[in-house]
């Protein structure tokens, strides 16, 4: 993220370039597959701008009608962990979606950097402290139900300003040796603008480049032509390319725009451009905005650019938010682009992706009149397409249903993004239900779960036995609170979808376990004792302890008359789940020996004896039962 918006306004311009007129005919040829498609999403930073509330976690993330469908969402690392609850929610939100999920550093902890004129530079004796630091964000989320589908090494290393700098030798010499240490896939450093000096060292060394899994970039000003990346096609085989950051413009500026507001349709056609030649020039198999939410974004806050225009209220989308949605609702992860004539008419740009047998065409009209195109898909069995449209006065409408199969005659509207959904019409015949190791799942209450499995092709995960959204990402149940959650779960084999197998997840409650003491908890031995009671229930086992030690398996009470020490007891239900009980201390003072008596045991009437007890001090002289009065030296004379 750059905070001089004029120098970035000024850079995406270099990428808008001009081109020749060609045929009217667009031809997608769907045996000629590109890329996986990952999605399309945007950032949230909740310690730059307030997290998503519920209702805006909805419309990005959701894809029903008028919401914008995104599939991807990246979130900020920060480098206090007591901050990374911020924006917790809206994770797990999109994630609960489908969603992937990623995330970005943008400075290390306190102590991990050295400051050299003013710039924060990484300290590489800090590396596996910092290897650390990232793998401790992976597990905070893991640990609350987000699956991180990967985390950078840093946020634009190479355009250091409020953030942290690295030079490329010095995140190849980190990939290398301690990549090891990050428990989800490594992405790349994010340069600010696609430079490629940024990237060639990783992709020149084996181990680096052996250690990482996904190239990630922003495209600040980088010209289309540079989109194209001959190093990365011929080295980086297996490996993903994600375009993670960038905004058009974000200001108004007379001298350079003829409209009056950023988000009016002739302004955000850019975004839907922009994403074109992301995926047919550049390959990216995702595409990231900057924020998701900001005057200038996909959702509005509410604010404007300075020019006295009316902005979109806030929490709605805005007109550049319906424009990325032409492609994240109708381009869903797992797609596969395939070629198509990239640009038939002057200012129309043509892109296709398909799923088995499924289609979708984004095409966008930047000119501002209407044009006419044939869009042939040889080969297709769709048979009816639908088109949903985006205009100054349309938000992902749905317009009249196309009957046609593999030639489309169409009218682009002025200013316009169109995408015609195609899907198959083939006989289908349902695949059997997945398999699942178990159908019903235990754990006891706060324990860490595990994301639930099955055996299938194109799985699809549900929270209800019939109708409901689907996601392709398993869930990860919670067990916070004691219940039972239902899940299921289907496989797609050819686009026909498989009956749902129901995986019962069922949360047992702890014990409760208290323990109090029945009298005073010190007195000495053979002269008194104590019971502590735990609470009672049908199937509960109990085991007192001493400490660590155990003293006692089987009952709710337990008597201690003699041993000293710190007692608790653990107590299991029926179920397996375990509670460890508060600690009583006990204190029980030794009783004294028996002392010894010395002296003469006959004497003549009318004389007296000294009798002398071995113990020095603690006597207590009786006759018979009766306590003499101040005999309580070692000594007793006069008797």
């Amino acid at each position: 993220m750059k905070k001089n918006i004029s120098i970035k306004s000024l850079c995406v311009l270099l990428g808008f370039v001009c081109t020749n007129s060609f045929a009217q005919t667009a031809t997608v040829t769907l045996t000629s597959e590109k890329q996986v498609i990952r999605g399309f999403g945007g950032i949230n930073h909740p310690e730059w701008y307030s997290d998503l509330n519920a209702n805006e976690r909805a419309l990005a993330f959701g894809n029903g009608a008028g919401q914008l469908g995104l599939t991807v969402l990246r979130t900020y690392v920060s480098d206090n962990s007591a901050n990374f609850s911020k924006g917790l929610q809206t994770a797990q939100y999109a994630y609960n979606q489908g969603a992937y999920v990623f995330a970005t550093p943008w400075n290390p902890p306190t102590g991990m950097f050295i400051t050299i004129n003013g710039v924060k530079r990484i300290n590489p004796a800090t590396y596996s402290q910092y290897a650390d630091h990232l793998n401790s964000y992976v597990t905070y989320m893991k640990n609350n139900n987000v699956n991180l589908y990967s985390i950078s090494v840093q946020n634009e290393p190479d355009y250091a300003t409020d953030w942290t700098a690295w030079s490329p030798q010095e995140a190849v010499d980190f990939l290398k040796g301690y990549r090891s240490r990050i428990n989800c896939k490594m992405m790349t450093p994010e340069s600010f603008q696609y430079l490629k000096n940024v990237y060639d060292p990783i992709l020149n060394d084996a181990t680096a480049l052996a250690n990482v899994d996904i190239f990630g970039t922003h495209t600040y000003g980088t010209q289309y032509s540079n989109f194209p990346y001959p190093l990365f096609v011929q080295k980086g085989a297996g490996k993903e390319l994600w375009m993670t950051e960038v905004y058009t413009d974000s200001k108004y500026d007379a001298n350079i725009w003829s409209d009056t507001y950023i988000n009016d349709s002739r302004h955000a056609i850019k975004v839907a451009e922009h994403i074109h030649y992301a995926m047919t020039d550049g390959n990216f198999q995702a595409y990231v905005y900057w924020p998701i939410r900001r005057f200038y974004a996909l959702i509005s806050d509410g604010n404007t650019d300075g020019q006295g225009s009316t902005a979109p209220a806030a929490g709605t989308a805005t007109k550049r938010g319906y424009c990325m949605a032409q492609f994240s609702k109708f381009v869903r992860p797992g797609y596969v682009r395939v070629d198509a004539t990239k640009q038939p008419v002057t200012n129309v740009f043509v892109s296709a992706y398909k799923k088995g047998s499924d289609v979708s065409i984004v095409v966008v009209n930047k000119n501002t009149t209407s044009k006419t195109l044939t869009i042939s898909v040889p080969g297709t069995t769709v048979t009816s397409w639908d088109q949903y449209t985006t205009t100054a006065s349309k938000n992902i409408a749905k317009g009249t249903s196309i009957n046609a199969s593999t030639s489309l005659q169409v009218t682009l509207e002025p200013s316009s993004v169109t995408t015609f959904v195609g899907t198959a019409t083939t006989a289908c015949t349902p695949p059997v239900a997945p398999t699942v190791t178990s159908s019903t799942v235990t754990y006891c209450q706060g324990a860490i779960a595990s994301q639930l499995a099955a055996t299938g092709t194109a799985l699809k995960w549900y929270t209800t036995a019939t109708g409901g959204t689907s996601s392709a990402v398993a869930p990860t149940p919670s067990a916070t609170a004691s219940g039972s959650v239902i899940y299921y779960v289907s496989q797609t084999v050819s686009n026909c979808e498989s009956d749902r197998t129901a995986i019962t997840v069922t949360v047992n409650a702890n014990p409760a376990a208290t323990i109090t003491a029945s009298g005073a908890t010190t007195f000495c031995q053979n002269a008194g004792n104590v019971t502590l009671s735990a609470p009672t229930g049908t199937g509960l086992t109990y085991q007192w302890k001493n400490g660590t030690n155990n003293t006692g398996v089987g009952n709710a009470t337990h008597a201690i008359y003699y041993t000293s020490g710190s007692y608790s007891v653990e107590i299991t239900s029926d179920a397996g789940c375990k509670a460890t009980s508060n600690s009583i201390v006990v204190t029980v003072n030794p009783a004294p020996s028996v002392p010894t008596v010395t002296g003469d045991s006959v004497m003549c009437n009318g004389r007296s004896v000294l009798l002398t007890s071995s113990a020095t001090t603690g006597n207590q002289w009786l006759n018979g039962t009766v306590a003499i009065n101040a005999a309580t030296s070692s000594c007793a004379g006069g008797i």
